[in-house]
């Protein structure tokens, strides 16, 4: 890993960190975390050769907001029952 100095991603200061991940198959990338809350905002998978990249940029961040605990449990599929799993010790 090496720092490589501070770069916004939209409004937000990051500290960019290039990674290699295995020198052996050439796996690359670089890391943008906020400067102020550590969170990643963007990375850059960099292709072998370092010829081109894949980025993935978070532009709308929110921490802390509300969660429907129904967007984690979907309902089952039609002719679908529910069934509590058992607490059986072996």
């Amino acid at each position: 890993m090496r720092y490589e100095g501070v770069q916004k991603v939209g409004e937000v200061e990051c500290d960019v960190i290039h990674v290699v991940y295995d020198a052996d198959d050439a796996r690359e990338a670089r890391w943008y975390f906020g400067r102020e809350d550590f969170l990643p905002r963007r990375v850059d998978r960099i292709v072998p050769g370092g010829d081109a990249t894949y980025s993935i940029a978070i532009t709308r961040l929110e921490v802390d907001s509300e969660i429907d605990p129904g967007v984690y449990r979907p309902s089952p599929p039609a002719g679908f029952e529910e069934e509590a799993p058992s607490r059986k010790r072996f």
